[in-house]
């Protein structure tokens, strides 16, 4: 293991013409990639896949993107929203942020997929169970909020590899959502991104 993560994970960019503004735009990708290595934990996860893959053969790193993240650039006031007995309520104003990547890692038990597949490039799609805070994704979501607090946690318990190594303390506002990734195929020309929680569809695109 320590021979394997003894040097940092090196990804090159690629331009894909040789014009001044690719070029510039390959300097840019790869000073990103040095700040997510140094500053936004990518090495660390790599390491800890690494460790996984070695102990129970596969370790996955999941980077994804986080709206919810990242320096506030604006204030969204919503909309007022009307009820079933014809009242309005008036929405509580959100911050916009920039963004930012968000970087797990994950054992083989957290994500389901083909098996038969002889390389992981020939997969269409895969599904991913991530560990969540229910209260901030009733925030997120909030014309969800009510039945995701009311959501029964132990209905779909969250045990994740590490608990059974160490305590991972009060699971009980930890929900397990998962999520799906499908490729670009015949039958799903546009590809596909859904969230669940339980029964909840919570974004569908």
């Amino acid at each position: 293991l320590s021979m394997v993560t003894s040097q940092r994970p090196a990804f090159k960019a690629m331009a894909s013409s040789d014009d001044h503004e690719a070029a510039r735009q390959v300097a840019l990708a790869e000073a990103i990639w040095e700040f997510e290595l140094d500053e936004g934990g990518a090495e660390d996860q790599c390491h800890v896949a690494a460790e996984r893959s070695q102990v129970l053969g596969e370790g996955w790193v999941y980077v994804g993107w986080d709206p919810n993240k990242g320096e506030i650039t604006g204030i969204d006031p919503g909309e007022p929203v009307e009820q079933d007995d014809g009242s309005i309520v008036e929405p509580t104003p959100r911050p916009i942020r920039s963004g930012a990547l968000t970087i797990e890692t994950f054992s083989p038990a957290d994500v389901a997929r083909r098996t038969t597949n002889k390389a992981l490039g020939e997969l269409d799609w895969i599904i991913v169970r991530r560990s969540r805070n229910k209260w901030d994704l009733a925030a997120i979501y909030s014309e969800l909020s009510d039945d995701i607090v009311a959501h029964d946690t132990g209905s779909q318990s969250y045990t994740p590899f590490t608990s059974f190594l160490a305590s991972d303390g009060d699971t009980e506002d930890t929900v397990a959502t998962l999520e799906l990734f499908h490729d670009r195929t015949p039958a799903v020309p546009n590809g596909r991104h859904t969230v669940i929680l339980g029964d909840i569809v919570l974004f569908d695109g």
